[in-house]
């Protein structure tokens, strides 16, 4: 009857437009996204680690997204999306202290929302030879604080990362087909965190690779 937190309520406008014939499509859309207690870290933790989520009495999301994918008659194609956003609380504060049953609050309207960073991009290259499919992915995260704070000492710095895949298809009847893959994750073997917890930040993955194969019937 009483829980911790309360729903979130959003007001969403968007306004976007699309091209698509048989060889390019591209995209827009612009956003504008009003939150009435947003779920956000509240900066506390649970006895696992985990961050405890609470309301923020007022949020704000503002951005655009793009997409857009390229195709070519030799097999090849470039694909990509990337979003700019600015992501900031409005109305949000935290307890400092409680002196003689008075709470005193600090305010935090106008600081960066934690874990949500202003720029990413993905960027895809594909080469298609018959059965053959090889395909190499990039991944940009701008900096980000894991903190609602602002503090510097609590930011994620931006990251940059590529991975690969090498796909083969072999038809095994009429309708079927198995599908080996190799994927090489962090291609250039970068160091890097990709995200944290106050001052605790938690590393990627250094270089690794997943072979795997599926079934299609």
């Amino acid at each position: 009857s009483n829980p911790i937190a309360k729903p979130e309520h959003l007001f969403d406008l968007e306004l976007g437009a699309a091209y698509r014939d048989e060889q390019l499509f591209v995209a827009a859309n612009i956003f504008w996204m009003e939150f009435h207690d947003e779920l956000i870290k509240s900066g506390a933790l649970d006895i696992f680690g985990e961050p405890v989520m609470g309301n923020a009495d007022r949020t704000r999301h503002i951005g655009i997204e793009l997409e857009a994918q390229q195709s070519f008659q030799n097999g090849f194609s470039v694909s990509g999306n990337a979003t700019v956003s600015h992501n900031r609380l409005v109305h949000y504060s935290l307890a400092d202290s409680i002196v003689n049953g008075v709470t005193y609050r600090h305010s935090l309207d106008g600081n960066p929302i934690a874990g949500s960073p202003d720029y990413m991009a993905n960027l895809r290259l594909t080469q298609t030879v018959d059965a053959w499919s090889a395909s190499l992915d990039a991944k940009y995260v701008g900096a980000f604080y894991t903190d609602n704070t602002n503090n510097d000492l609590e930011k994620n710095d931006a990251y940059f990362v590529l991975n690969a895949t090498l796909l083969y298809r072999f038809t095994l009847g009429s309708g079927i087909h198995l599908l080996v893959r190799g994927e090489v994750h962090n291609l250039l073997n970068r160091l890097y965190t990709m995200t944290g917890e106050g001052q605790e930040f938690y590393p990627a993955a250094e270089r690794n690779y997943v072979l795997g194969a599926a079934l299609q019937l």
